[in-house]
């Protein structure tokens, strides 16, 4: 524990405790834009960080509950509950689309055209070589 985390703790030092919403906010963006990008392979690590910035979140509000944190700071940490819940929509929603995109053979055909597309760079231009069945 660093010297200015006790400080906060015992309140020496006149400052006060708190909310790590930069945190969380940092936490969140990362889980929902690994979310996006992970459409292309899999969702789920993105979706599990999102997860983290839930907890990280009701750990915040566990502790305003607890009167570490002043109450003045409930409200900014229920708004960012509820900005954390959307994220954790979105999350579910993509999941269920991408579930969709699965099943119905999507990623396939997908990688088979990105291959496809990617190919002549990787292959000098003097070979011969059939497509992709």
């Amino acid at each position: 524990m660093s010297e200015t985390e006790v400080d906060e703790l015992f309140g020496d030092g006149g400052r006060q405790a708190r909310p790590k919403t930069t945190r969380i906010i940092a936490v969140l963006t990362t889980g929902v834009v690994l979310t996006v990008l992970g459409m292309a392979c899999t969702a789920v690590p993105g979706g599990l960080i999102t997860l983290v910035s839930w907890a990280l979140v009701e750990k915040e509000l566990d502790r305003v509950d607890a009167g570490y944190l002043a109450l003045e700071h409930r409200p900014q940490l229920v708004l960012l509950r509820r900005l954390v819940w959307a994220g954790l929509m979105l999350v579910l929603a993509l999941f269920f689309v991408q579930g969709f995109l699965l099943c119905f053979g999507w990623y396939g055909t997908f990688w088979t055209w990105l291959i496809e597309l990617a190919r002549p760079s990787f292959v000098p231009m003097d070979t011969d070589i059939p497509p992709l069945p």
